[in-house]
């Protein structure tokens, strides 16, 4: 199950706060495309709220397949790093 969408975790995710290791090298390569957005927001004209949106739709859409990389972020997200 997905952490709720105002959850802190996808901010912290998504500016790197939280390390993380995906098994699924898309998620991995989505998550990439969305940390370069915020370093220079006004070039793409987001706000992290978009970014956090389309972030937690890309993981609300794959569920099924990132089950792995969920589960084991149940696990260690308490520890500050995230093998999401």
């Amino acid at each position: 199950m997905l952490p709720d969408k105002n959850d802190t975790m996808w901010e912290k995710l998504i500016t790197g706060k939280i390390e993380h290791n995906f098994k699924q090298v898309s998620a991995g390569m989505m998550l990439s495309r969305m940390q370069r957005m915020t370093k220079i927001p006004e070039l793409f004209n987001v706000e992290m709220s978009d970014i956090i949106e389309e972030v937690y739709s890309f993981f609300e859409k794959f569920e099924n397949f990132l089950e792995e990389d969920i589960k084991q972020h149940d696990y260690v997200v308490s520890s500050g790093f995230c093998y999401f």
